[in-house]
């Protein structure tokens, strides 16, 4: 900015006594006053060092969410929470996200941390993608299971009974779309017999003709029926087909574990007699040198 911005300029009269002497002739000067300087705030220079302050609290906040890690012990109090009476799948006039959140808050009181409700939402989906990652690989290994601790069975207990009340879920809310969508589409086809039947009473008392039929009610839900049976029948067909695909490929997964497993088993015991042969052929050549 220009300095002489900073300037102020003022009239100031040599002599200020009386009107008279001010309307005279005589000379005036021009005094230049400088103006106080203006003094910038602090604005901007308070502004950066908070907002990287801001910034260095996110990104440890970040970091923080990242590092919570979950033990075996507080996963089985998760799902506890979870399948329990007060979890998600018993909801009882709450949403699934207020529920969420009493867990999340149940759940950090008793580990003294600070949880968010949609990172332990998403360790839970973590947990059932484990489980039935590693229910594959048991089925795969022919039975033989490994050692499990107690905190660990229990957890398997827990996901199992997550899983079977999730199922239940699912086969209750598709049960109530379907009869959801079959009420709509009887109240549609009865919608269409009354429009038909006044449309064509109509008709009729205007051109005075000959009455046409009227298409029965009756009939027309008939068919609405068999329309909606055969589309369910379909959709049923297309659930079956998917199933036993996904056990085939479960099937073909688990042979060839157990075939890798025996050619690893197999290879083994190679390696083994030979190093039975190699420790023969050592103690057989020692004695020569000594004779």
């Amino acid at each position: 900015m220009d300095k002489r911005a900073n300037q102020l300029l003022t009239w100031t009269p040599l002599n200020t006594t009386s009107d008279v002497e001010l309307d005279g002739d005589e000379p005036q000067v021009l005094q230049v006053v400088s103006a106080p300087p203006v003094r910038s705030g602090g604005g901007d220079d308070e502004a950066e060092p908070r907002l990287k302050r801001q910034r260095r609290v996110n990104k440890s906040e970040k970091a923080r969410k990242k590092c919570i890690t979950y033990s075996v012990k507080a996963d089985c109090m998760l799902m506890n929470e979870v399948v329990g009476d007060d979890g998600i799948l018993e909801l009882r006039n709450a949403s699934k996200t207020e529920r969420w959140v009493e867990i999340t808050e149940r759940l950090g009181s008793a580990l003294s941390k600070k949880l968010f409700a949609d990172g332990v939402r998403k360790h839970v989906d973590k947990l059932g993608k484990e489980y039935r990652s590693k229910r594959a690989k048991e089925r795969a290994m022919s039975g033989q299971e490994p050692h499990k601790s107690i905190d660990e069975n229990e957890l398997e207990r827990l996901m199992e009974v997550y899983f079977q009340k999730k199922d239940d879920e699912t086969l209750v809310h598709s049960k109530r779309t379907e009869s959801k969508t079959r009420k709509i589409e009887e109240d549609r086809a009865k919608g269409l017999a009354v429009r038909e039947a006044a449309l064509s009473t109509e008709k009729h008392t205007t051109k005075k003709s000959k009455p046409a039929k009227a298409p029965s009610a009756f009939d027309f839900l008939e068919r609405l029926k068999k329309r909606a049976d055969k589309r369910r029948e379909q959709d049923l067909e297309r659930l079956r087909s998917k199933r036993a695909e996904r056990e085939d490929r479960d099937r073909r997964l688990a042979e060839q574990s157990a075939k890798l497993a025996a050619e690893q088993a197999e290879a083994q015991r190679r390696m083994t007699e030979l190093m039975a042969k190699a420790l023969m052929a050592i103690a057989t050549i020692f004695p020569q040198q000594n004779n």
